[in-house]
């Protein structure tokens, strides 16, 4: 799975949603709609602090009652519409996992969908429009993930309905960007010529009159009244990359969802470029790292699919492998010039090195292709390690960045999981390459150490891999599962699992791990890991099948396919799991489609 951060969420912590303003010691009885509201702000805000666990959860329901409660007294209030869809949004992408988050996620669809037809005005309109799209794109990413190609063509329309949906909120913001800078000028303009013709006087005609809340107790009830009343708030250039960069995520996603592969129109590529190009004009300088990122994240795709529409055909020497060598060099040319030019949010430097890691990973699996086609593999080979090495290198540094709370909690925990595949491609170079046959040993060893790292931070008690130094039982008791963190970080834990069995297939059936006695200590580490998975009591925790069959989809968008002796062994593990559920589940589980399994 690619690294990927989330979309930026607009609106949290907005003072114009609703008052945060305290009650003293009195004990609240919500018997108001400002009660409700200013309840609701306080347990959003308190579930913030806790961030994640059952305490966070508990807020943030109790925040969603509350919201609900307010409604009750309006309605038709829009902020109270906006914050419950909002905090029901959170509780189904960061608690709750599918098939009961979707409930929530529909809940909140119909609340932002209300919000934005209820209201007249056109930033009001524009800040529901966002929110219900980007929820509109999470329900694609997990139709995608959890459903598999059953739900691809629902996932397609969900995605189309967002950016149809993002079409009116860019225009909104151009204009009110515009006008903002047209007034930033006229405002310059006319205080330099009040300075130059009337020097030593203060004008103060210039300074629009402000409304203010009376911060020191004495509030009057037309003031109290007014205190949960929206403030609309005209579109700010940050505002406008948020949005441009959420339709680049969501447009090459699906650009790259057609099947068969096949590019973009000409047309389609052009208003791509022309939006960048606009967010580049009119975003603030802070925001310039991640509009260049974009760039290279289109040309990526726009590169992706031209190979798979001719991985088949393509020969050694025709220069097709080295689309993802450029484009590693201007990634890492845009490292580099962080220093010059820090950026706004803190989390780009990582998403640059994520980007950067993945783009050395797909390189170098294209010289793998290629390898395996030509009479003399050795050079190929060797540049797909040095492109392995240096994605090793760059995952360790993501890994290694401070966390900071704009920092996703799958980052970390997606890192070392990739890092232990980038290890394995590495091992797996051993017939081609004399330093991967040198070093076999010790990059599976480090396999081990990440699969370790990454069930440390995802809170699942994994069973640890072989390493050369074992010479004590290394099994785990039966997986005890964290709290649950959303849909994201289950998908990872599950992923995990996999992996270890596919590093146990590689260690066993490879043919690279010479170690004596290597083969039987794996063998029983497979073991294990099955015996791990079926001791989750079935249910939403319960890793099934159908993972097995994303996770296998993955693998052969990446590689090109699977050889027989991995299908083979994925349908033992298929089976295994399949013995330990229930006889009657095991057998509707057989009776369904593939991909619904």
């Amino acid at each position: 799975m690619p690294l990927r951060l989330p979309s930026k969420r607009r609106s949290d912590g907005d003072g114009g949603r609703a008052s945060k303003k305290g009650n003293g010691n009195k004990e609240p009885t919500y018997d108001t709609y400002d009660e409700a509201m200013d309840g609701g702000v306080l347990n959003e805000e308190k579930g913030e602090r806790y961030r994640d666990g059952d305490k966070a959860q508990r807020f943030y329901e109790k925040a969603a009652e509350l919201y609900q409660k307010a409604m009750q007294f309006d309605e038709n209030s829009y902020d109270a519409m906006y914050n419950l869809a909002r905090v029901q949004y959170r509780l189904a992408s960061e608690f709750l996992l599918p098939p009961s988050n979707m409930d929530l996620y529909s809940s909140a669809m119909a609340l932002y969908n209300r919000a934005l037809q209820g209201s007249d005005s056109p930033y009001f309109k524009s800040d529901a429009a966002f929110n219900l799209a980007q929820a509109f794109s999470a329900v694609a990413d997990i139709t995608d993930e959890y459903q598999g190609p059953d739900g691809a063509q629902n996932a397609r329309e969900l995605r189309v309905a967002a950016t149809q949906l993002m079409g009116p909120v860019l225009t909104t913001q151009i204009i009110g960007v515009e006008m903002l800078s047209d007034k930033k000028d006229d405002d310059a303009a006319s205080e330099a010529a009040a300075a130059h013709t009337e020097t030593g006087t203060t004008s103060t005609a210039a300074v629009p009159e402000q409304e203010e809340i009376d911060v020191d107790g004495e509030d009057t009830k037309t003031e109290r009244e007014e205190v949960n009343v929206s403030v609309e708030k005209a579109p700010t250039p940050d505002a406008l990359v948020d949005t441009t960069l959420f339709l680049v995520d969501i447009g090459t996603t699906l650009w790259d969802s057609v099947t068969p592969p096949q590019p973009p129109s000409e047309g389609e590529q052009q208003a791509m470029r022309e939006m960048l190009d606009m967010a580049s004009r009119l975003g603030p300088p802070g925001r310039q790292a991640e509009i260049d990122l974009a760039n290279i994240k289109v040309l990526l795709t726009l590169d992706s699919i031209m190979w798979d529409m001719f991985r088949a055909q393509a020969q050694p020497g025709s220069g097709v492998e080295r689309g993802c060598e450029s484009a590693a060099k201007v990634l890492e040319r845009l490292l580099e010039s962080l220093g010059a030019s820090p950026p706004d949010d803190t989390t780009v430097k990582a998403d640059i090195l994520a980007t950067l890691a993945n783009t050395e990973v797909a390189g170098a699996q294209r010289y793998v292709t290629l390898a395996k086609r030509s009479p003399t593999p050795a050079p190929l080979a060797q540049s797909a390690w040095a492109l392995l090495s240096s994605a090793t290198q760059h995952l360790a540094a993501a890994a290694d960045l401070p966390v900071t709370l704009n920092t996703p909690k799958e980052f970390r925990p997606n890192c070392y999981i990739e890092l232990a595949k980038v290890t394995l491609d590495r091992a797996r170079l051993a017939p081609y390459n004399d330093t991967a046959a040198h070093n076999v040993q010790q990059l599976f060893d480090n396999c081990s150490a990440y699969a370790g790292k990454a069930a440390a931070a995802l809170g699942w008690n994994f069973p640890r891999l072989p390493t050369a130094s074992t010479t004590t039982p290394f099994f785990t008791d039966d997986l005890s599962p964290p709290y649950p963190a959303g849909w994201d970080m289950e998908m990872l834990s599950r992923t995990l699992a996999l992996l270890l069995l596919r590093i146990c297939f590689f260690a066993i059936h490879g043919g690279v791990l010479k170690t004596e006695g290597a083969e039987v200590l794996y063998e029983h580490a497979a073991k294990s890991v099955v015996d791990a998975i079926i001791s989750v009591s079935s249910g939403p925790r319960r890793l099934m099948p159908k993972d097995i069959a994303r996770f296998v989809g993955d693998i052969e968008d990446e590689e090109g396919g699977v050889c027989d002796a991995e299908v083979q062994w994925w349908e033992q593990v298929r089976q295994g799991i399949l013995r330990g559920l229930p006889p009657a589940e095991a057998a509707a589980t057989e009776a369904q489609p593939s991909g619904a399994q």
